[in-house]
């Protein structure tokens, strides 16, 4: 499932301290091998011999990976179901699928169905520590959250689970703004933000829009847009 390279791990540079990662492969052998690894390497590494012990372990709040290894051919529950139920219930962990299956549409598949990349086994480990920093520099430079919700800003895509929502340029700044403030927006700051302005055109443009997004929202039962009356609006997480 791998091979051995003349880089030992702990010739890297590479620094996982205090990074959560969770390693899902039917390959006890693999497993441990990795983990002995990532280890090395100041990660905090767990292990789930399959997907369905992989789902039931991520139901419990204690369970909060900031990195997934996660392999495709598994038996009962393979890669894709697990991949899917990790997006559905709003986890944004990276994902990086790690594979003996090579074909360019399963990996663009998984790409698509959320995963943040794609190695092919076998592999010299120094390519998997780099694998793993690039998918965790990306995620916590270029993707927010919100619950269930989740903003791509390089794709400039926003998802609820699986469901891509289909918003314009506008409708994406407001949404980001809010997720990324955390807090009760008014609408001359929604303006400053999502408009870049500092003049109040006295129209209704900020109140349509949030009504757009609220519907968007509220049809892939998404978090709420709440109104704070005299304040502004502000995300609330839950559906």
């Amino acid at each position: 499932a791998y091979r051995s390279n003349p880089i030992s791990p702990m010739d890297s540079k590479t620094s996982l301290d205090g990074v959560e990662i969770l390693v899902i492969d039917d390959d006890p052998t693999f497993r441990e091998f990795v983990c002995d690894g990532l280890r090395e390497h100041g990660a905090n590494c767990t292990m789930q011999m399959n997907g369905a012990e992989a789902i039931g372990a991520l139901a419990a709040p204690e369970l909060q990976p900031d990195l997934i290894l996660l392999d495709v051919m598994m038996p009962e529950v393979d890669g894709w179901q697990v991949l899917r139920e990790i997006r559905g219930s709003g986890r944004d962990a990276s994902v990086v699928f790690v594979t003996a299956r090579e074909a360019v549409d399963e990996r663009v598949r998984g790409l698509r169905m959320g995963a943040d990349d794609y190695i092919i086994k076998p592999f010299a480990f120094v390519e998997l520590l780099a694998r793993i920093e690039a998918a965790l520099r990306r995620r916590r430079t270029t993707r927010v959250t919100c619950g269930n919700l989740r903003l791509d800003l390089l794709a400039r895509e926003a998802c609820v689970g699986e469901a891509v929502l289909n918003l314009t340029a506008r409708e994406f700044g407001l949404l980001f703004a809010l997720v990324e403030s955390g807090t009760v927006l008014s609408r001359m700051e929604l303006l400053r933000r999502v408009w870049q302005t500092d003049h109040d055109p006295e129209t209704n443009v900020v109140e349509v829009h949030v009504a757009r997004v609220r519907r968007k929202l509220a049809t892939a039962d998404g978090p709420e847009i709440v109104t704070e009356r005299g304040k502004g609006y502000r995300m609330r997480s839950e559906p």
